[in-house]
């Protein structure tokens, strides 16, 4: 059978932890975690995906192409297209468990964050798990005298935001193997 990720980590990552993924730029990441959300959202569960870099429109076709099982360029095909829609019509549940929210990257804190899944939680919507797409683009709270205070600051502040709410995050991050250090 294949190995998932629920499988590698013995069920997954759970309410009120904090998922990092670091991979180098145009690794997928972003695909990855759309991936996540997609499968997360189509077997029941509230999955907020905040993005900084992509447009929404981009994140939804990539959700679009996964529930159809085809090549997010391919979508837009002739041949495509009423099979896509078709397949978007009746897939009812995915418009009710999934929100796609873009931020302006430099501009959002950790903080920021949290006060924005608060109103969403208010307004009715609780999701079980966020993804924050990507890391470097949030800024941190207050100043710090290096970028590894920083950082490391903000990592405390998505895990206290996952404890807090109760959900789980996942963040990608860009980075090799020396990154983990």
């Amino acid at each position: 059978f294949p190995v998932t990720i629920s499988n590698a980590m013995e069920g997954g990552l759970g309410k009120g932890e904090l998922g990092v993924i670091i991979g180098p730029a145009g690794f997928g990441k972003t695909s990855l975690t759309t991936a996540i959300a997609n499968h997360a959202a189509s077997i029941g569960h509230n999955v907020c995906q905040i993005v900084f870099e992509d447009k929404e429109k981009q994140i939804q076709r990539k959700h679009f192409a996964r529930i159809a099982e085809i090549e997010a360029k391919d979508i837009s095909k002739p041949e495509n297209i009423e099979y896509v829609r078709e397949l978007i019509k009746n897939n009812h549940n995915f418009d009710k468990t999934l929100r796609i929210k873009k931020f302006n990257t430099g501009e959002i804190s950790p903080i920021m964050i949290k006060n924005y899944l608060k109103r969403l939680i208010n307004s009715g919507f609780k999701p079980e798990m966020v993804i924050i797409d990507y890391f470097e683009c949030l800024v941190p709270s207050k100043s710090f005298k290096d970028q590894w205070q920083a950082e490391g600051h903000m990592m405390r502040q998505l895990e206290s935001i996952a404890s807090d709410l109760d959900i789980a995050i996942w963040v990608p991050t860009q980075g090799t193997k020396d990154a983990l250090n």
